[in-house]
């Protein structure tokens, strides 16, 4: 993700991915739907919006914009992004079992 503060908006250069059932990005493979650059009013702060942060957008296509990525020209859809949001970050799920021999436990 690349945040680009203007003077009344703030785009976001993402790469897309497929949403889960909450439409939380569900980043299971290197599958992924290209690059987007999502456009929404106002400030959104660059330290909080940072890389590896999952974000999610409603909104409408508005054209595209090229840019180049490595040296090579890329077409980007523009989205006019009507939703920003920015989901809390994932906590390492700890799963615990229970000893492996039958008779754990009181007695």
């Amino acid at each position: 993700m690349q945040v680009e503060p203007r003077a009344d908006s703030t785009c976001f250069e993402m790469v897309s991915t497929r949403l889960d059932h909450y439409g939380r990005p569900y980043w299971a493979s290197d599958d992924t739907g290209g690059r987007f650059i999502a456009c929404r009013a106002g400030f959104y702060d660059p330290a909080i919006f940072e890389v590896n942060r999952e974000v999610t957008f409603t909104g409408r296509l508005a054209g595209h914009e090229s840019r180049s990525i490595g040296g090579y020209s890329y077409r980007f859809p523009l989205v006019a992004a009507d939703i920003v949001y920015l989901w809390p970050k994932r906590e390492r799920n700890l799963i615990t079992r229970p000893a492996p021999w039958p008779w754990w436990g009181y007695w």
